[in-house]
């Protein structure tokens, strides 16, 4: 599973599988994109989900769930910060 430059990991939906997020494996900003891949118990990495920011993904930060719900990721691109629930 190729990935980019940015990474964070974190166990969103807290299920004691974490998950780890990246940019996307790409040298275009116009082509990158928030991929995010569950590490499973079976040492697997299943991509979950993925979306796309043109602008390119600057930083990436995992905020955990709290008591009940999934955890947040926020997302620095040029110019904007993303809050993903």
């Amino acid at each position: 599973v190729g990935g980019g430059s940015v990474l964070a990991g974190g166990d969103l939906d807290g299920d004691g599988q974490p998950e780890i997020l990246s940019s996307a494996d790409t040298l275009e900003a116009s082509g990158d994109a928030l991929v995010v891949h569950t590490w499973q118990d079976d040492s697997k990495l299943v991509e979950r989900f993925r979306i796309g920011v043109s602008t390119g993904v600057h930083a990436l930060a995992v905020c955990p769930p709290e008591s009940t719900g999934l955890g947040a990721v926020a997302l620095a691109t040029p110019g904007e910060v993303w809050v993903i629930r």
